[in-house]
Order: C-alpha cells, then sequence, then structure tokens
C-alpha cells in the first residue's frame, strides 16, 4: 500500500507546486500587463506631443520599438499563461523563441539609446564613442552565446504533471545567469562616463549662464541613475533567480523585467523632451534627434534647437 501512495502523493505534490507556481507568475503577468498599458495611457499625450510630431530620426524608431515591443509581448505572454491547454508547438514558439527574442531586442535596444546620448554629452567625441560601441558590440555578443548555450540545454514540456497543462521548462539553466553580467558591467561603464561627464564639465561657477539650463544636466545624471539602478536591480534578481531557483519558478520575474526596462527607457526619452520644451517653448520646437555642433563655448552645452539636443564642443 505504501508503494502505492507514495508514488500518489509525488505526483499530487508536484502538482500543487507546478499549479501554485503557476498562479504566482500569472499574477505577476497580471500586474506587468496592467502596469504597461497604464503606463502608455498616461503617457500618450506626450508620446503624440513630442515624438509622433517630429521628424525621423534614429531615437524616434528606437523610442517606438522599445515603447510597442513590450506592449505587445506583454499582452501575448498574459494570453500564453491564460490558455487553457496550451500545445507543445506553441510552447516551444513562445518560450522558446518569442520571449527571448523580445528581452533580449528590450535590452539592446535601450543600450543604442544610451550610446547616443552618451555620445550628445561627450560631443560626439572618437575617443568616447569608439570605445563604447566596441563594448556594445562585445556585450551583445557575450550575452547572446550565453543564452544562445543555454537555449541549447534547455528542455519544456506543456504537461509538467498528467493531465495539468502549462508552458514550463523541465530542466534548469544552469548558466543563464551570466547573461546578465556583461550587461551589468557595460551600464556601470556608461553610468560612470555620463556622471563623470556632468560633474566634471558643469559643476563650475555660473554654470547656467555659460553652459546651459541646469534642469537639462541634472535631468541627465538624474535619468541616467535611475536606469542604472533599475538594470542592475532587475538583472541582480533575474541572475539569482536562474542561478538559485527551479524550473518552474523562471518566469516570476520575467514580467516585471520587461515592463520595468522599457518604461524607464520611454521616460528617460520623454523626459528629456519635454523639459527641453520647457526650456524652450518655441511653437515650431522639434525635439527629435541629438544635433551635434562645433562652438568655441568651453566644455559642452546641452540645448533644446529645432532639431533636439544640441551639444556645443570646443574646437
Amino acid at each position: 500500500m505504501d508503494a502505492l501512495e507514495n508514488p500518489a502523493s509525488a505526483i499530487i505534490q508536484r502538482l500543487l507546486t507546478a499549479y501554485r507556481w503557476h498562479k504566482i507568475t500569472i499574477t505577476t503577468a497580471v500586474f506587468s500587463f496592467s502596469w504597461t498599458w497604464w503606463e502608455y495611457a498616461i503617457t500618450l499625450d506626450d508620446e503624440i506631443s513630442l515624438i509622433w510630431q517630429s521628424r525621423w530620426s534614429w531615437i524616434k524608431f528606437l523610442f517606438f520599438v522599445n515603447r510597442y515591443l513590450v506592449l505587445f509581448s506583454q499582452t501575448f505572454d498574459l494570453v500564453g499563461y491564460l490558455l487553457p491547454k496550451p500545445t507543445y508547438n506553441f510552447c516551444l514558439a513562445w518560450v522558446g523563441y518569442i520571449t527571448v527574442i523580445n528581452g533580449t531586442l528590450q535590452v539592446f535596444i535601450a543600450d543604442i539609446v544610451l550610446i547616443i546620448r552618451l555620445g550628445a554629452i561627450y560631443g560626439r567625441k572618437k575617443r568616447i564613442v569608439v570605445p563604447v560601441t566596441v563594448l556594445y558590440i562585445l556585450t551583445v555578443a557575450a550575452s547572446s552565446t550565453v543564452l544562445g548555450i543555454q537555449a541549447h540545454r534547455a528542455t519544456g514540456t506543456n504537461e509538467p504533471v498528467p493531465g495539468f497543462f502549462l508552458c514550463s521548462l523541465t530542466s534548469k539553466l544552469n548558466i543563464l545567469y551570466a547573461y546578465w553580467v556583461p550587461i551589468a558591467v557595460f551600464e556601470s561603464i556608461m553610468f560612470l562616463l555620463a556622471a563623470y561627464r556632468v560633474i566634471s564639465d558643469f559643476n563650475v561657477p555660473k554654470m547656467e549662464s555659460a553652459y546651459g539650463p541646469r534642469s537639462l544636466l541634472s535631468l541627465v545624471v538624474r535619468d541616467s541613475l535611475w536606469y542604472f539602478v533599475v538594470v542592475l536591480t532587475t538583472g541582480l534578481a533575474n541572475a539569482l533567480e536562474y542561478r538559485f531557483a527551479s524550473p518552474g519558478k523562471y518566469n516570476v520575474l520575467h514580467g516585471p523585467t520587461s515592463a520595468a526596462l522599457s518604461i524607464s527607457m520611454s521616460r528617460v526619452i520623454l523626459n528629456l523632451r519635454k523639459t527641453g520644451r520647457q526650456e524652450n517653448p518655441l511653437p515650431t520646437l522639434q525635439l527629435s534627434v541629438l544635433r551635434f555642433q562645433a562652438g568655441r563655448t568651453r566644455g559642452t552645452t546641452i540645448d533644446t534647437g529645432d532639431d533636439g539636443m544640441t551639444t556645443t564642443q570646443a574646437d
């Protein structure tokens, strides 16, 4: 009798554990879905006035990809979690490809925006932009390699317990935590470079009259710090999850991480343009790109002309 009861008890325990963590994952997915769409609703007016009405540029393109990719992924993820009986092929396409590609694109698109932003405050100096671009390429290569190796080893199922259907990984992601290490290093370097530039160049007497509005300068540092904290916090949380959690718990942080990264980057772009428009309330103002021009002023001046945030660099 005991021999028969033990396997049955083990199956019931597995079923209860899988169901409990599935409910927790659905809860975080609903939260992320609601957060993402709420953020979209309350910032749509700013998007229309500051982004839609500007001319096309790389920043505008990256903003739209970052903004609408997360709306699609959060909606698709929630539908996937709520399906009563997902097929194996659906689970493979969703967990194995769509989730991985969307998450990776979000991180690396945001990093391109950071590179453009850093190039602006450094006056597009090649000795800064080129090494940072190379570092970005190495970061993408390193993280993608870890992701590819782990994806090749990963296994999953659409029926973790007989009669209980959901998309679930069955293998432990032993090295996926390392995916976040190159990203954390890159983000740290980007933040330190931005902070050093602003503090060293603008911490001078009569800064506002000589170098430009203090609000823009403080905004660069504040948003850089905020995004750095978001990336570092979510990266560390995901790394710990992948390193120590069991397979059924891997998706708990996926939704909140995706939402936090995308919303933070959208805010970085919108905040700069909104502040620039407040400092330069011209009827034809178009904050669309980062423009660089030579000048005679020592240091770097952040200005908001009709083409965007302008930096004036000494000859």
